[in-house]
């Protein structure tokens, strides 16, 4: 163990900044390469071996300090360097070279090896799991006769373009992360992952019984494999760790026992070589039956749910005992019961009061609207606002007045009902106060323009350079039709200033409008540097790290998998034209360049300048390049314009919403 953890120290964190790189140490990583940066999972993995090394130490009675010392420096290094505290998640990594980029929008083993190797506080593995609920693709499941409603798989990311093993449908990957759901203590949402990816490969594959590597539901690959080892593995832990909670914990001499099962269980029963546990639940009493079979008795900590707001007694082999209430548990109120190493427990508990009040995680509000949390039942004893985002009034009933900014923010809630407290973490999911959205009906362009606010607008809306006035009614929708001359091909903006002092705008894209006017091409002579057909014929050899790393093969595309790939560019689309685009926009293209590359690589500037003389209405720019999964949901690059008064404008290239692959289209199944 110690050469293993110095070795993982030497290959893959050179730099001793705290972050480790990855090196083909999950699942998905044949297309994944970090390129020397610093990466959540494979720190989150280190943080957990030193941490282990650490305690082994201990009860050798070895020297502790290097390994804690390397543990709390990894934990230190993934708050301070990879934590998005704007997204409530681990970045999946962080670039060492370039700009040294965040890359944050981690996928499915990001979030679980976090949790999975106790990274995260509670408040980040309750952000992280909402990161999964609202950005990663929920796929529905559908079969004739099937028993089961809004079943869905869970893509690995929502990265474009398509490869292997970056943007699938793993069973392995949604059991693993049906257990972070468990281990945060939200077990009705993890069993439904967990029932659904069982359903699905056992009852719905071509493989009865089977652990398929990918589903049917994968668009690429379809199901893949038969009774593969990584689902396999996932699926006993998930089975024991998550929805029976058995985690024998050996080193520290406790057996813990946290029962996962779904809120409306009443029975269950497992048995294994290592253990028995069984679970029955008549009216207010709830019996639980445990027979350890490990190579050392150990003491009990049994976690269970409370089912109502008191108890009146709890026996352990028929004896009472002491208990006590967990009174930071998550999202439902805890108590736990402890007992001395025994060859068996028969345990019982015996509830009173009221049922507990069945408190959401989820709200949607309005920006600027006033918003009320109601319990019936339990009582608010304080929240907190970690985001510092709400008006919190000092009323019993806490209302709240949101702030300004829309967006999904978590508020912190301390409940009681009787002898029971719980936190119940929420999201307050804020509507903008003003949405405005484009529709094309035929041959004219509609604004429908939504007022969720209770007040009632009125404003001066902006089309491009053409004014009008707009009226829109509290809580409805109005319909705007722009006129044609009004619009402009490529890019069209709208503003609306209201009369309360607030503002609304938007941006479309119209390719269709065929705008008269005169259009003047850009002598561009000494900035084009190259000819788009050599893309992929250069060889991309600095910057590169020193250290042992995954890395983009040399000529710019690839993986380690597919290291050879190399498409043909042809430029011939230009070639052939008198380099004039939708019937109207002229450019000026060189004979043998016709491009001018930015690139973080040495081999072209990481900038280009034009500068530009005398005034138009609209700027049009003929571009293309290139760009992989690994910077997908984030800037490329920028475009940005400078105007004579000091002003300036900017446009953001985000792959893949307007930056593409030069290769290839991106593949998007809905």
């Amino acid at each position: 163990l110690k050469l293993h953890l110095q070795w993982e120290k030497r290959d893959y964190e050179a730099d001793d900044d705290g972050l480790y790189d990855a090196y083909a140490c999950i699942w998905a990583s044949d297309a994944l390469q970090y390129s020397g940066g610093g990466v959540t999972h494979s720190s989150a993995y280190n943080y957990r071996g030193n941490k282990l090394a650490a305690k082994i130490a201990q009860l050798l009675n070895e020297d502790p300090t290097p390994y804690q010392k390397e543990a709390d420096k990894i934990l230190k290094a993934m708050n301070e360097k990879l934590w998005a505290k704007e997204k409530g998640v681990f970045a999946e990594y962080k670039d060492l070279q370039g700009l040294q980029l965040l890359h944050t929008t981690p996928g499915l083993w990001t979030i679980y090896h976090a949790i999975d190797e106790r990274t995260t506080t509670a408040a980040q593995q309750f952000q992280m799991l909402r990161y999964i609920d609202q950005t990663i693709p929920h796929i529905p499941v559908k079969a004739k006769d099937l028993p089961f409603d809004n079943m869905f798989l869970l893509a690995t990311t929502n990265w474009q373009p398509y490869t292997w093993s970056i943007n699938n449908v793993a069973l392995a990957e949604n059991l693993h992360t049906a257990l972070a759901y468990w281990q945060s203590h939200e077990r009705d949402n993890a069993f439904t992952l967990w029932k659904n990816s069982i359903v699905e490969s056992m009852y719905l594959s071509s493989s009865p019984g089977g652990f398929q590597q990918l589903s049917f539901y994968d668009a690429v690959r379809g199901e893949l494999y038969r009774d593969f080892a990584d689902p396999i593995g996932v699926a006993a832990r998930t089975l024991t760790e998550g929805l029976f909670g058995i985690v024998p914990d050996a080193l520290n001499n406790t057996l813990k026992i946290q029962p996962g099962f779904p809120s409306h269980w009443k029975f269950a029963e497992l048995s294994l070589p290592d253990i028995s546990f069984n679970f029955k639940e008549e009216g207010n009493i709830a019996n639980y039956s445990i027979t350890p079979s490990y190579n050392k008795l150990m003491n009990l900590s049994l976690r269970i749910p409370a089912r109502r707001d008191r108890i009146k007694n709890i026996w352990i082999n028929g004896k009472k005992v002491t208990y006590n209430w967990i009174n930071e548990a998550l999202h439902h109120p805890a108590i736990e019961i402890t007992a001395e190493s025994l060859a068996t427990y028969s345990i019982k508990v015996e509830w009173e009061g009221e049922l507990l009040e069945q408190s959401r995680h989820n709200y949607d509000a309005v920006e600027g609207s006033p918003f009320q949390l109601h319990y019936t039942k339990a009582t608010i004893q304080s929240i907190e606002d970690p985001g510092k985002v709400f008006k919190i009034s000092e009323k019993r009933d806490r209302t709240i007045t949101l702030a300004s900014q829309p967006g999904n923010h978590a508020l912190w809630i301390s409940l009681q009902q009787g002898q029971a407290q719980w936190i119940q973490p929420v999201i307050i999911n804020v509507a903008p106060a003003v949405e405005i959205q484009t529709t094309d009906s035929g041959s004219s362009t509609q604004l429908q323009i939504s007022n969720r606010s209770r007040l009632n607008k009125k404003g001066r809306i902006m089309v491009n350079d053409h004014a009008d006035h707009i009226t829109v009614s509290a809580g409805q929708k109005a319909t705007y039709i722009i006129k044609g001359s009004s619009l402009v091909t490529g890019t069209n903006k709208v503003a609306i200033q209201w009369e309360d002092g607030s503002a609304s705008a938007a941006s479309f894209l119209n390719w269709e409008v065929k705008k008269s006017g005169n259009y003047e091409a850009i002598d561009i002579t000494g900035i084009l540097n190259d000819n788009i057909v050599n893309t992929f014929r250069h060889k991309y050899l600095s910057p590169r790290t020193a250290g042992t790393t995954l890395q983009i093969p040399w000529q710019g595309i690839g993986n380690w998998c597919y290291p050879l790939i190399q498409p043909e560019i042809s430029d011939a689309g230009i070639k052939n034209k008198e380099r004039i685009f939708l019937d109207k926009i002229p450019f000026n293209l060189e004979k043998d360049k016709n491009i001018a590359y930015t690139s973080q690589w040495d081999n072209f500037p990481d900038s280009v300048s034009l500068p530009l003389t005398g005034s138009a209405s609209h700027a049009y720019l003929l571009m293309a390049g290139t760009t992989n999964h690994q910077q997908s949901q984030m800037v490329n690059g920028i475009i940005y314009v400078h105007y004579q008064d000091g002003s300036k404008d900017s446009l953001e290239l985000v792959n893949p919403i307007n930056w593409w692959p030069i290769e290839q289209d991106y593949m998007d199944d809905g």
